[in-house]
């Protein structure tokens, strides 16, 4: 990890925001687990978990990676929760098309994330990714969200 970190670093430069790690479905909720993860990430950096496995949705998983600064990145993905999870100062949300996976366009879902984000006192910045980009709903979705919140 530390070498990640470091190439990482050096690459992207001012360049880098949140670095990203995505979790598999299989990997699910456990004490070793959250270790694990706690033990392993830079705290230096802005770190976000996309968690792939319902079992992670915990109010107590949220308050342990707030303590870490690590962000909990809510996530639109079939058969997951769609809470919008606001545990640090650096929300991450990712779009991926519900209920048809990387297809799907978003309708008034964005608005009401866009409006959380925009409401909330405790925001530094925001991430929102749209993976919904087997059609041109990504771009579409991206432009409303950034008209929507008038960047």
């Amino acid at each position: 990890m530390n070498e990640f970190y470091t190439v990482i670093n050096n690459g992207l430069k001012e360049k880098l925001g949140a670095v990203l790690f995505q979790l598999p479905p299989g990997f699910k909720y456990s004490d070793e687990h959250i270790e694990i993860i706690l033990k392993s990430l830079n705290k230096t950096f802005t770190n976000v978990i996309e968690f792939r496995n319902e079992s992670w949705w915990n109010e107590s998983i949220y308050a342990e990676l707030s303590k870490h600064k690590i962000t909990f990145c809510g996530v639109s993905y079939p058969g997951l929760p769609d809470d919008i999870i606001l545990n640090t100062a650096t929300p991450y949300y990712r779009f991926h098309g519900v209920p048809k996976l990387y297809y799907s366009m978003y309708n008034f879902f964005l608005n009401t994330v866009g409006d959380t984000f925009l409401k909330s006192k405790n925001i530094d910045k925001a991430f929102m990714l749209f993976n919904n980009t087997a059609t041109r709903a990504a771009l579409e979705n991206a432009s409303h969200l950034q008209e929507y919140v008038k960047l």
